[in-house]
């Protein structure tokens, strides 16, 4: 397992928390949009076996990226550098109220000090699955009900804005 953030905090912080298991995990300090970067990484060439399928979490970091860093060439570009049959995660905030995205956008590059994406709608989120063979219906979906049949924990309440994703396998 390889975490990948640009935070110099994140990463103090993910470096101390893996201490003790640095023969299967790996924190780097690295800009996720930079793949050629993260995957030339010691740590992702020491951990990550790229002649068999492996899985890419992007989960709850997407909407860290405004649409000008085109986060969906970010995941095609992650999707075309791993095997197929590998298996990707998405998900991000998401709401189909577009004065609710913008309030929700603006509200976090003010307390982000402009260090912040965006609210995407749900048909943006979706975009992200584009080539990538979808597990499951429904998905893409609200998290919560991923496993709707189990008490895994609590289920989104309002439907305003939600944590939107799905799974995939690279073909």
């Amino acid at each position: 397992m390889v975490y990948v953030d640009n935070d110099p905090i994140v990463h103090g912080h993910g470096k101390m928390m893996l201490e003790e298991n640095t023969a299967s995990t790996a924190v780097i300090l690295q800009d996720m949009r930079d793949t050629n970067a993260v995957f030339r990484s010691d740590e992702v060439r020491r951990l990550i076996d790229l002649g068999k399928p492996v899985a890419c979490l992007f989960v709850s970091v997407l909407h860290c990226l405004p649409e000008k860093d085109d986060p969906w060439k970010l995941v095609r570009d992650v999707a075309r550098r791993l095997p197929p049959g590998s298996y990707m995660v998405i998900s991000q905030l998401a709401s189909d109220d577009e004065q609710l995205r913008s309030d929700i956008t603006q509200f976090m590059h003010r307390i982000t000090g402009g260090k912040w994406g965006e609210v995407r709608s749900l048909a943006e989120v979706n975009r992200f699955f584009d080539g990538l063979e979808l597990v499951e219906a429904p998905a893409p979906c609200e998290v919560s009900l991923w496993r709707p049949a189990g008490d895994l924990g609590p289920r989104q309440r309002t439907k305003e804005w939600v944590e939107y994703g799905g799974v995939a396998r690279v073909p």
